[in-house]
Parts: C-alpha cells; sequence; structure tokens
C-alpha cells in the first residue's frame, strides 16, 4: 500500500502489493486522514474475537458506519458482475467482501496521525 497526500486532509491509499495477485490489486481508496474519532476507536476495540458472535456483527456494521461517514471520500471499486462503480457510501461498503474492507479500514488508521483524536 502507498499514501500519496492530497490536498489538506485528503490522502489516497493505493493497494498494489497488499492486494498483489487479487482482483482488487490497484485499488486506490481516498480518504481524510484526521484520527479516528473516540466513538469509531470505541466501537473498533470492542469488536469481539469470535466471528461467530452475533455482537461481533453489530459492532462491524457500527465500524463501517462510522468509517464511511467520518473518512471515506471515494474508491474506484466496481461491482464484478455488472462492472457498476460500487458507491463509496456505508451502502456501498457493505457490498465490498469483509475482508477487503478490513484492509482499507486498517490502512485508513495507519495512515492517520498518531498525536491526538477528535472528540
Amino acid at each position: 500500500m502507498s499514501v500519496d497526500a492530497g490536498h489538506g486532509e485528503i490522502v489516497t491509499l493505493t493497494f498494489k502489493e497488499t492486494l498483489k495477485g487479487t482482483p482488487y490489486e490497484g485499488v486506490e481508496v481516498r480518504v481524510r486522514a484526521d484520527p479516528p474519532s473516540r466513538e469509531f476507536v470505541a466501537a473498533a476495540r470492542h469488536l469481539p474475537k469470535s466471528p461467530r458472535n452475533p455482537r461481533n456483527v453489530t459492532v462491524a456494521h457500527q465500524v463501517v458506519r462510522l468509517f464511511t461517514h467520518e473518512a471515506l471520500v471515494s474508491w474506484n471499486l466496481v461491482e464484478d458482475a455488472s462492472g457498476q462503480p460500487i458507491p463509496a457510501s456505508y451502502e456501498g461498503a457493505r457490498m465490498v467482501p469483509v475482508g477487503l474492507l478490513t484492509v482499507i479500514v486498517v490502512a485508513w488508521i495507519r495512515a492517520c496521525p498518531v498525536a491526538t483524536t477528535r472528540s
């Protein structure tokens, strides 16, 4: 993954090496590089370790909702079958494979300044 600083607080995350050999190699995601909000950090911290735990699904949806509302600006993801762009929104994120979405969210967190978090 590479990070190119955009204008102001927007950065472009490019996934060439991280997703090499997958259908998602070369995905680009533009995100706000602000640190995650405390609400996001709290939700992510409380993700249960068991994927079969029903609470895990609820908290994961909360994390995705916060990411899409706080950080996601755009991406170049398309639907496999139709080739239509997947909206850079909560609804669109729910169409993305969970493994890919996890890679994107983790990369965003790593690209954020470490110093502080917003309230």
